[in-house]
């Protein structure tokens, strides 16, 4: 059987035919062995209610809770699996071979194709921006791994040996100004107690993508309306009032709009360069998307149907001077 492994202590077991086949109990003078003990009969008493009856599973993984914590309470100083932040790892994760992983940057939760910059109930405009894409192209490759072996793209996400992968507060958004900036990450934590409920003692440290100058993930699948953008687009935004100030969308991110020229932007105080002062004509911003598309394509992360739609989208983009 597979050992029971919880911080440092590992406990290891085998098969026997009832609990009248453990041991004799340890002295009771030495409280550690005989919480080993305890730990031991209901790990094995665990193992009896799956074998008889699935009825009893419910009953069984609480036993096993129970003996967890237990040997919570025997290690008392001993390193937990969930640390403060400053002991956490510091190094990104080894994906094995058979696994991807891909982020397709500047999309909110439920990106699709015809989203709107509406604001709704928050305060920034709504992110319109469409990842669809990138997902067929990728699922396009993920069959073609599945059928005939050939190697999907590489992983495509933030990380800390890249410098992309950082704590909420430090993205280096630019200060867009009316514009409300989240710098701060619903917490991520053990599940609790639903009927009584407390703040979790402990909880996972949440890192985010790092953005670049305009304000766009600066990792992940870029395409062509972040990698040549008209707006700075995220996947947060914060809800307005009557909702309590700072609570965070749940679903929604945001779209924030560069200024149409020099001019504007400098009116405004907005820290991005407008939309005139990147693109000298409408030649030039084609001649740009044209060039992101064409990379995405060698990589296989954009179909051709979408990429002539992008250029073709392109052509027509009437906050571009021709």
């Amino acid at each position: 059987m597979p050992g029971l492994v919880e911080g440092h202590a590992h406990l290891s077991f085998e098969s026997v035919t009832s609990t009248e086949d453990l041991i004799t109990p340890p002295p009771e003078d030495d409280e550690l062995l005989l919480e080993e003990a305890l730990l031991l009969e209901e790990a094995l008493l665990l193992e009896e209610a799956l074998l008889d009856d699935e009825l009893v599973l419910e009953e069984a993984l609480l036993l096993e809770d129970d003996a967890l914590l237990e040997e919570d309470d025997a290690l008392e100083d001993d390193e937990l699996p969930l640390e403060d932040d400053d002991e956490l790892p510091l190094e990104d994760v080894t994906l094995p071979e058979n696994s991807r992983v891909y982020m397709i940057a500047g999309t909110q939760h439920g990106g699709r194709a015809g989203a709107t910059t509406d604001p709704g109930p928050n305060i920034n405009p709504r992110n319109p921006h469409n990842p669809m894409p990138a997902v067929r192209a990728l699922l396009v490759a993920l069959d073609e791994w599945v059928v005939s072996g050939k190697e999907p793209p590489a992983s495509r996400v933030p990380t800390l040996a890249a410098g992309t992968l950082v704590e909420p507060d430090k993205t280096g958004f630019p200060a867009v100004p009316g514009a409300v900036v989240v710098k701060v990450t619903n917490q991520v934590a053990p599940p609790g107690d639903w009927v009584h409920p407390k703040p979790a003692d402990k909880a996972y440290r949440t890192l985010v993508c790092k953005v670049d100058a305009d304000g766009n993930e600066a990792a992940g699948v870029r395409l062509p309306d972040i990698a040549v953008p008209l707006a700075s687009y995220s996947g947060w935004n914060e809800y307005k009032p009557p909702y309590p100030a700072g609570e965070l969308a749940d679903r929604d991110g945001s779209c924030l709009p560069f200024a149409i020229d020099k001019a504007a932007r400098e009116a405004a105080g907005d820290p991005r360069p407008s939309i005139a002062e990147r693109y000298k004509s409408g030649a030039d911003y084609v001649a740009k998307v044209q060039a992101v598309v064409s990379a995405l394509q060698k990589d296989r992360l954009l179909l051709a149907e979408d990429a002539k739609n992008y250029i073709e989208r392109a052509h027509r983009e009437p906050r571009v001077a021709p």
